[in-house]
């Protein structure tokens, strides 16, 4: 571990510049750092990658900073964090001194103080009026700790546990001497060296805590969650390895196993056996329950998927009706098993949200997990300090509400820890925009298998002219124009079942229907022949849907013809699990019919693929990748 360093901070001026020092280190080295990464900014990235021609090298890349490697003519080599956020706030903190470069500065010299292993901070340089910052430290060859877990994982067993015995030993040491990290992850820990002879460091100063005395219990307990997280498929034995060291360190009076046992069963497998604890979920919603409406039944499906692995779900949502009977209701929707649901009216949206997190704070710091799929909600818990996990469905709709930046925000240091978008377009999109990749997991839609199961196979026979079933909100942006256009061709009959958002010209081969209670879906795609996804590209949620009617389609073993649209590309194969045309062109629709009817081996063929595909959709599939994203080892369950 590091040994204690001069913690004397000097302050002076360099004309345009600010110069803070530590005492052991001379500002004419600093400033010759600081004048490389000023010049090197904003210079494209590409151009950052040869040291021997600029003296400057990016090592990580942010939205607001980045790390570089600085090479002075001399051949000193020097590790520079230059802080480029450009917005007004940061500005603003810049003006009054509170900006993340000093802050990551003083840490950075406090943790060092602390004996804590980290690269030894030497300085601190600030540009005025441009407001460009860089944190100048120590050059040590290094990995992300997820790096290095990913290099070594097929390794000797001896580099595990060598690395477990040095991670247990480096976190007790920090936690016994007052520091904590808010994002105590695998992206914040370096490895230096390799094999027996490794050390660890920490980084992202400007994320620390510090206590008088060892770090309280409470902080530990984040730390060790979030690195266990952090750091899936290491093995049971050097998991409890790593907390024998950490006890050593620290001094506590437990066994690996009981402090394995307190961290809720995320720690080794089968730990919650003969426990009386149980993993509890919170789970806030906005919906009304006497509404209808697919985000509410996508929501009640993963709630009592969820359940069925073992977690405790305590559900929240706006008041309904009093005469409304809650079992029957969940039944009406599809839900076959009791959700523990409470309502409250602060939930209301208008309200804001906050009057409902400061209401209920006993209740949100009881919970193990908070998650929610209503992106106010969670900035609002992000914002009082409640750790959350946000399911996001339409990325657009963060953008127009200018909710995109906060969420962002709040997921990089860790407030809002997870992101489940439902489509792999949605998670590029937030990736794109600054999340964590490591902490950004796909979530898809699903489907109740069990209730598909008496739904007859498809029967080619029937495709000389076949029946569509379509089930949904009747408007233009989901494809009622391209009904229409079939209809007029008279080679299907269609019966289209929803509400109508937009007008349906009546023709005699084509019936609508009302809305039907969900429970009564599997029934009517046993009368279906083929299916149809005719969604739009102006549909409000093209780059980030995952309709649950796909997945039920698929389940039901029809047919599936459907938009060419990304979201739709990352489930439909073309030819193989269904067709995919070109959303707008209202003929290709009635030619990929024509093709099935002339070519029914196809048919049968997709109609095939579709349904065996539709065992990786299941709720309980659902729900156990986002319990495993949440460190839990969900059990239970079913193949639902």
């Amino acid at each position: 571990m590091s040994e204690q360093r001069n913690t004397q901070i000097l302050k002076e001026r360099h004309g345009r510049l600010l110069v803070m020092r530590t005492a052991d280190h001379g500002a004419d080295r600093l400033l010759a750092v600081a004048e490389q990464c000023f010049r090197a900014h904003p210079v494209p990235r590409d151009c950052l990658s040869c040291p021997d021609e600029t003296g400057v090298w990016l090592i990580h890349g942010g939205r607001r900073s980045d790390v570089l490697g600085v090479r002075l003519v001399n051949g000193r080599t020097y590790c520079a964090k230059l802080i480029h956020d450009r917005r007004r706030r940061a500005r603003a903190r810049t003006v009054i001194g509170l900006n993340k470069g000093r802050l990551s500065f003083r840490n950075g010299v406090e943790v060092n103080a602390r004996g804590v292993n980290a690269p030894e901070i030497m300085g601190y340089v600030e540009q005025r009026p441009t407001g460009l910052s860089v944190v100048i430290m120590a050059y040590v060859e290094h990995q992300m700790l997820q790096d290095y877990l990913a290099r070594i994982r097929s390794a000797a067993p001896e580099q595990i546990s060598a690395l477990e015995r040095e991670a247990g030993s480096f976190t007790g040491v920090m936690h016994k001497n007052g520091v904590a990290h808010k994002d105590f992850s695998a992206r914040n820990i370096l490895v230096s060296g390799d094999g027996d002879s490794i050390d660890l460091m920490i980084v992202d100063f400007e994320d620390l805590m510090f206590f008088k005395g060892q770090t309280p219990s409470a902080r530990r307990w984040d730390n060790l969650r979030s690195l266990h997280r952090d750091t899936p498929g290491i093995p049971t034995r050097e998991r409890l390895r790593f907390l024998r060291h950490y006890i050593d360190e620290l001094g506590l009076k437990a066994t690996p196993q009981d402090l394995a046992r307190r961290l809720t069963a995320s720690w080794v497998s089968g730990s919650r056996e003969g426990s009386s604890d149980k993993f509890s979920m919170l789970y806030l919603g906005r919906t009304r329950l006497h509404r209808s409406r697919a985000n509410l039944i996508q929501s009640l499906q993963t709630i009592a998927a969820i359940q069925r692995h073992g977690v405790d779900v305590h559900v929240y949502m706006p008041p309904w009706p009093r005469s409304l009977d809650v079992r029957k209701r969940v039944r009406e929707l599809g839900v076959t098993s009791d959700v523990n649901i409470r309502s409250s009216y602060l939930l209301h949206p208008r309200f804001k949200f906050t009057p409902f997190v400061r209401h209920h704070k006993r209740l949100l710091t009881a919970a193990n997990v908070i998650y929610t799929r209503v992106p106010e909600l969670s900035v609002a818990l992000a914002d009082a300090g409640y750790v959350n996990h946000l399911e996001v469905h339409d990325t657009q709709q963060l953008i127009d509400r200018g909710l995109l930046d906060r969420v962002i925000k709040h997921h990089q240091d860790g407030t809002i820890e997870w992101l489940f978008p439902i489509s792999g377009a949605a998670a590029q999109t937030l990736i794109r925009a600054g999340a964590q990749p490591g902490r950004v997991s796909v979530a898809p839609s699903g489907v109740d298998l069990e209730a598909y199961c008496d739904v007859p196979p498809f029967n080619p026979e029937h495709l000389a002219k076949p029946r569509l079933v379509y089930m949904g909100r009747l408007n233009n942006a989901g494809g009622l124009q391209v009904f229409r256009h079939i209809a007029e061709k008279n080679i299907c009959d269609i019966t289209l079942i929803g509400d109508q958002y937009d007008e349906v010209a009546d023709h005699p081969a084509m019936q609508v229907r009302p809305f039907i209670a969900p429970r009564d879906v599997p029934s009517w795609y046993a009368r279906t022949d083929i299916v149809l996804l005719p969604y739009q590209p102006f549909l409000d949620t093209v780059n980030s849907m995952s309709p649950v009617k796909l997945f039920e389609a698929m389940a039901a073993g029809r047919p599936i013809i459907a938009s060419d649209l990304g979201p739709l590309r990352e489930v439909i194969e073309h030819e193989q699990n269904g067709l995919l045309v070109k959303a707008d062109n209202f003929d290709a629709w009635t030619e990929a019919i024509e093709k099935l009817q002339k070519n029914p081996d196809l048919a049968i063929s997709i109609a095939g693929r579709a349904r065996g595909d539709a065992e990786k959709y299941s709720w309980d599939q659902r729900a156990l990748g986002i319990l495993r994203c949440l460190g839990f080892p969900a059990h239970g369950g079913s193949s639902r």
